[in-house]
């Protein structure tokens, strides 16, 4: 083999070199520009990715947000490090959309729901080791069972509350957060109270299950000075019909009663003793 001969051969052989490295090169980085960009360490735009689920993992492994399509449309949920489902995003069976959180154990705490009316937000509580809906706000107002009004400093002020009877209660409070105010309702009657600075009663009206009505006042200590009571019926507990007067020491021992049945009036010393009764 001459020099011209070998010469050739090594020609050939850059040739087939330099035809293999920018095969390579347009094997590995496409003709796509971005993929030139991508291989320098900037981020790779797709504009559309057509799947049927996705899934986007940790670096464990864990799945923390899933996107998938449901009955009536897509579903999106995200997943905290415990695998719990904690935020729940999609379409209802009947095409609605709702959104539902969780708490770090995957039980529903709130959501919110569209349909046909308008919105709605739910908020849930765990009782009896299920969750049950105990608020709603939608276009209606608000419906729940109990209701906490706060102040600025977020002193409870005022509060509503449904009870379990069947009655309802309502609260008011002062700036420091004391009960002043105090009005409910049962299957037995209905009541209302007031109290002082110091938390004691001191202002007392309700109504009896027999039908009849009651007001008492205390002094600043809770103990009751005067007492007015009505009874529509006689019972085994008061022998008598119509109203009834009394009124007490600063202890709260009876001194004078009127009774309205027959129209008499009894009164005590200050050591309990009766002292005179009308008619005799």
């Amino acid at each position: 083999m001459n020099f011209k001969q070998k010469l050739a051969y090594m020609a050939i052989g850059c040739v087939f070199t330099l035809a293999g490295y920018f095969l390579a090169t347009l094997v590995a980085g496409g003709f796509n520009p971005q993929n030139a960009s991508a291989q320098a360490g900037d981020k790779q735009i797709i504009d559309e990715i057509v799947c049927r689920k996705l899934n986007i993992v940790n670096d464990h492994g864990n799945t923390v947000v899933s996107l998938e399509p449901v009955v009536k449309g897509g579903s999106l949920e995200i997943y905290n490090d415990s695998g719990r489902s904690i935020v729940d995003v999609g379409a209802l069976f009947d095409g609605n959309g709702r959104l539902l959180i969780s708490d770090k154990d995957g039980t529903p705490t709130s959501g919110m729901f569209a349909d046909n009316t308008g919105g709605s937000i739910s908020i849930l509580k765990i009782i009896d080791e299920r969750a049950k809906e105990v608020a709603t706000l939608n276009g209606d107002g608000i419906v729940c069972r109990k209701l906490r009004v706060v102040n600025p400093d977020d002193v409870t002020v005022a509060g509503l509350e449904a009870f379990r009877t069947g009655g309802a209660g309502i609260v008011l409070y002062n700036k420091e957060g004391e009960q002043v105010f105090w009005v409910s309702s049962s299957g037995e009657g209905s009541t209302l109270s007031m109290f002082n600075e110091a938390g004691e009663r001191t202002i007392w009206i309700w109504s009896a299950s027999h039908g009849g009505g009651h007001l008492l006042l205390s002094n600043d200590a809770g103990t009751k000075l005067f007492g007015v009571r009505s009874y529509d019926v006689v019972d085994d507990e008061f022998d008598f019909g119509g109203g009834l007067l009394q009124l007490y020491n600063r202890v709260g021992d009876s001194r004078v009663k009127i009774n309205g049945k027959n129209g008499e009036v009894t009164t005590w010393d200050k050591q309990g003793n009766e002292t005179g009764r009308l008619p005799r």
